[in-house]
């Protein structure tokens, strides 16, 4: 099967067969390295699992799609797209979803407000995290985990 939906209300949404065989795998991996008497496997594996395969999907579309473009270099564009997912998340974020549909040059970035929460003032901007694309590797933790948004490539052809 595919890693992920493509159509309908399920677009954007990751087989849950993988994330499965991605959550058990990081569980072996924890009984094997935990310690007698330690607490063991994390109360958030689900969102790590989930967050892992997210990241690894993203970053194969990322790299297959700019290699596309390399190769036919004159003869295609590739524009890649940010689509946010409220629906995915049990607490969308409202700077993702500020990102909603924004496109960007296969070689752009996205410039993602990094927001903080603050005593008697709600959310506030802090800064900016310059991503690739959701689930960037090199973005940090707050901007990635649970983040069930995605990057939709459109190759146009000149």
């Amino acid at each position: 099967g595919s890693m992920q939906y493509k159509k309908g209300e399920a677009r954007g949404q990751i087989n849950p067969k993988l994330i499965a065989q991605f959550r058990e795998k990081i569980a072996n991996t924890f009984e094997g390295y935990t310690k007698p008497g330690a607490t063991g496997i994390p109360a958030n594996i689900d969102a790590i699992a989930t967050t892992e395969v997210r990241s690894a999907i993203d970053d194969i579309k990322h790299t297959f799609n700019t290699r596309l473009q390399e190769q036919n270099a004159g003869k295609i564009k590739i524009i890649k797209k940010w689509v946010h997912h409220p629906s995915l998340s049990r607490n969308p974020r409202e700077n993702h979803a500020a990102l909603n549909g924004l496109e960007r040059p296969i070689d752009g970035i996205f410039p993602v407000p990094r927001m903080q929460r603050v005593k008697g003032r709600g959310l506030v901007q802090t800064g900016v995290t310059y991503m690739q694309h959701p689930h960037d590797p090199s973005a940090p933790v707050d901007q990635v985990c649970a983040c069930s948004c995605e990057c939709v490539y459109i190759t146009r052809i000149l």
